[in-house]
This record gives C-alpha cells, sequence and structure tokens, in this order.
C-alpha cells in the first residue's frame, strides 16, 4: 500500500490552481478518491503516479485521509 496515514501537520499546502495546467493523475486519482468509500478502497486503486500527485496535493490527500 502506498499511502499512510501522516499527522496534519504534515500535510502540504493546496496547490495555486492554473487555467493552463492540468495535472491528469491528480483529476483521475481526485475521481477514484471521490468514488471510493473508504481510505483501503481508494488506496487500493490508485496508480502510483495518482499517489504521488494527492500526497503534493494537501486538499485532496486531506479528503482521503478523511475517509473511515
Amino acid at each position: 500500500m502506498f499511502l499512510r496515514r501522516p499527522p496534519p501537520a504534515q500535510l502540504p499546502p493546496p496547490r495555486r490552481a492554473r487555467p493552463d495546467t492540468v495535472d491528469a493523475n491528480l483529476a483521475v486519482g481526485r475521481a477514484k478518491v471521490d468514488a471510493s468509500e473508504t481510505f483501503e478502497e481508494a488506496a487500493a486503486h490508485l496508480s502510483p503516479r495518482e499517489v504521488f500527485s494527492i500526497l503534493n496535493d494537501g486538499s485532496v490527500l486531506s479528503t482521503v485521509l478523511q475517509k473511515p
């Protein structure tokens, strides 16, 4: 499993959205997180690249860490 629950103080700051760039791995990872019922289900369906993008985005990482 790639994701573990870090302390909230270690979360990265949110990314600043730019209209000229889209992180496709983050977008797909966010969709998988939103479609998952639990942390374990979300972690099981994410690719390594999606995990990397989520780990670098505090808002999505916070969402996945709040899942039961």
